[in-house]
């Protein structure tokens, strides 16, 4: 097992999440929905379609979706009309800062300063980094702490990285 003890394989393994999974038909409509009931978002139905009509073998196919997912169909034999099981599974997983992003709508210019107010750095640092006005600084980080609903930047820092 190249350089990885056993012990370090099986906690990789226990960290992995399990790609949710369920049965489409050809046109992307779930027939059978994974253990948690969970549907497909339209996004991914796209690439279930995409995928399905341009199969050239009854191999398994790959594709991806915008937000980062990677989708695998695998036919299913059988029955009159064409069946597909669907896995769907994160490439990797996501930074705080992209999750914060997402959850709290911010700007790409938002994430930028916000990338910079995790690391610890001043207004001016900023400024210079992204090279900006310190009151165009001033005015994001406020922006952000609306968005966030906290005040101050320790309060920003510790939503997103969370306070022990």
């Amino acid at each position: 097992m190249n350089d990885l003890a056993s012990s370090d394989v099986l906690a990789i393994v226990g960290r992995r999440r399990v790609p949710a999974m369920c049965v489409v038909d050809a046109r992307g409509r779930v027939v059978l929905a994974n253990a948690d009931g969970e549907l497909l978002d339209l996004a991914t139905r796209a690439v279930v379609r995409n995928l399905s009509a341009n199969r050239a073998t009854s191999a398994s196919a790959l594709g991806m979706t915008e937000d980062g997912n990677v989708v695998r169909i695998v036919p299913l034999e059988g029955g009159a009309e064409a069946h597909f099981a669907v896995f769907v599974e994160p490439i990797g997983t996501r930074s705080p800062l992209d999750h914060a992003a997402k959850r709290y709508g911010l700007s790409g210019r938002e994430r930028q300063v916000l990338a910079d107010i995790l690391r610890g750095a001043s207004t001016a640092e900023i400024a210079v980094n992204l090279m900006i006005a310190e009151c165009t600084v001033a005015s994001h980080v406020r922006n952000i702490g609306l968005k966030m609903r906290a005040s101050k930047r320790k309060e920003i820092v510790a939503a997103i990285l969370g306070d022990p």
